[in-house]
């Protein structure tokens, strides 16, 4: 028998001393801020740089930290995925939301990403429910909700209700989103039985209405905007229509009418979300009670203005100006309720986007539009061809193609087989740059950058049979006014990635990351879990005292 080893006091003391410095709280801020600018290409920090005030993108970027080669590393790069690859830390392969739509094969239809599958749940100021059921990972809110063991507040408000739904997550205390045919913001059972008394009071108080009668003018002089995005690109650019079909001017300046639909599709929506994600900071207390709160906040109305004038427009530029104001405001009334000292907060976007093909072929620059009816066709002639008329795609979404499962096993038809032809026909068509049949894109993976960004894109349960890749500066268009985004190509993949405040040491580095490092990042810093389903890499970013 060992004898019983006695301790000297003073060593007894010693270890109470160290016990009570570990039992010191871990240090983290009180808020957590998570923006996400819709379409922000990369560039956009730059290529209007010299316009910028002081107070917003400059700001995060001299007294941040940059990542400069920030890239999703799927497709498709479209607003659902986007929102739920940052905050959940992994690709749609893994959190499921494949696209803003899918087809579902059990209930045979074309499904809404945040739709809401329990049919319990009920929109509070609109018909349609909204939850983050079919996201299938839990979100970096959802870890910073656990971590507290449900004491954070976790809140998300965005234009569009899925920028505000993915990115809150699932336990969320709340998302809130804008509905554009009443100018009220909304949410849905899911959170609460009825909207909190301070979001209706702020609804009835209509301050939206001021951005109704507002004119959308240049915010600075014209000349800014023939240096920052050249000659005024009118005969490209699609127009904003009001849910009256009233067609509006498409150069600057726009007057609106009575609606708040051209309000949420003009640069003036972001004042109209800065507005709101105030009033919930300091209705909340946000970052004001003790816990590690967090605040999602998603700018939507850069993407209505870049899809409807392109990313070379006078109106591109003038969103980005006075998205820079917003996010000034938004910063300092931070510091002045919370300090931005004790605040956490990263920047980015949910995805780029293409010039407008038109202007592009101008320009003498690779590019062009095609019609879904065009691959539905070749797809078809070729399965009539070799199987049978019978034999058809059952449903198309983006650049994805879904055949009727049952009907191929009941004629006794290999869907590889069938999936390989229709891969073969696409290839023939002049804008497609490679199609693959959903068997064969994880050996074409393996030695194709493209075809693994499309693979890092697929759910076994939700996604297509077979996938189509476009040449670069392909758009899908019934037009030839307007652009788009969603491929796997640097205009759609390369985004902002900021990180700003609580003691974050400014600088930046050129390394490659992807968007889906975000996540864990910020868990580090907070030493808390990453998301559930996160295959992200956490990054190094130094703080000071």
């Amino acid at each position: 028998m060992k004898p019983l080893l006695i301790l000297p006091c003073f060593f007894l003391v010693a270890m109470s001393a160290t016990f009570a410095q570990s039992g010191k709280p871990i240090p983290r801020p009180k808020l957590v801020v998570g923006i996400v600018v819709d379409q922000m290409r990369y560039d956009f920090l730059y290529r209007y740089w010299k316009y910028y005030g002081e107070g917003g993108f400059k700001r995060l970027v001299n007294k941040g930290y940059s990542f400069e080669q920030a890239h999703f590393s799927y497709a498709p790069t479209v607003t659902g995925p986007g929102h739920a690859s940052v905050y959940t830390g992994t690709s749609p392969a893994w959190h499921g939301i494949v696209g803003n739509h899918w087809y579902d094969r059990l209930q045979s239809k074309v499904v809404y990403c945040a739709s809401a599958p329990d049919t319990a749940v009920r929109g509070l100021g609109q018909e349609a429910a909204m939850s983050p059921q079919q996201l299938l990972s839990t979100t970096l809110g959802d870890e910073i909700k656990n971590a507290s063991v449900g004491q954070a507040k976790v809140i998300g408000i965005a234009l569009k209700d899925r920028g505000a739904i993915f990115p809150a997550g699932h336990r969320a205390d709340a998302a809130y989103w804008f509905n554009s045919k009443t100018g009220n913001w909304v949410s849905s059972s899911y959170y609460f039985a009825a909207l909190p008394a301070w979001v209706a009071s702020f609804n009835q108080a209509k301050s939206v209405q001021r951005y109704v009668k507002a004119p959308w003018e240049p915010l600075g002089p014209l000349v800014w905007y023939k240096e920052g995005a050249g000659a005024d690109s009118s005969l490209h650019e699609g127009q904003l229509t009001a849910g009256s079909g009233t067609q509006m001017p498409v150069n600057l300046p726009t007057f609106f009418k009575d609606s708040y639909e051209l309000v949420a599709a003009s640069a003036l929506g972001s004042a109209a979300t800065t507005d709101f994600a105030l009033t919930a900071l300091e209705a909340e207390q946000l970052g004001q009670r003790g816990q590690t709160d967090m605040l999602c906040l998603s700018y939507s109305s850069t993407d209505l203005v870049g899809h409807t004038f392109g990313p070379d427009s006078w109106e591109c530029m003038d969103a980005y100006l006075r998205l820079d104001k917003e996010i000034e405001r938004l910063l300092q009334q931070i510091d002045k309720t919370v300090g931005l000292q004790n605040t956490l907060l990263f920047l980015t976007a949910d995805h780029g986007v293409a010039p407008i093909p038109s202007l592009a072929k101008s320009l003498k620059l690779p590019g062009g539009t095609y019609k879904e009816k065009d691959i539905e066709t070749a797809a078809n002639t070729r399965l009539a061809e070799r199987f049978g008329p019978e034999i058809k795609v059952l449903a198309i979404q983006g650049e994805q193609l879904y055949l009727d499962r049952g009907l191929l096993r009941e004629r006794k038809i290999s869907l590889d087989d069938a999936a390989a032809s229709v891969a073969d026909a696409l290839r023939t068509l002049p804008f497609v740059q490679n199609a693959w049949a959903a068997w064969a894109l994880k050996a074409a993976a393996v030695t194709d950058p493209y075809a693994k960004k499309i693979a890092m894109g697929v759910h076994p349960a939700r996604s297509g049979d077979i996938f189509l890749q476009t040449k670069a500066g392909y758009i899908q268009s019934n037009g030839s006014r307007g652009t788009g985004h969603g491929s796997p190509y640097a205009y759609d993949t390369h985004v902002p990635m900021l990180f700003f405040g609580w003691g974050i040491k400014p600088g930046q580095t050129v390394e490659p990351v992807s968007i889906t490092d975000i996540a864990p990042t910020v868990s580090a810093l907070l030493k808390i879990m990453e998301p559930s389903a996160s295959t992200g890499t956490a990054r190094p970013i130094l703080r000071g005292k």
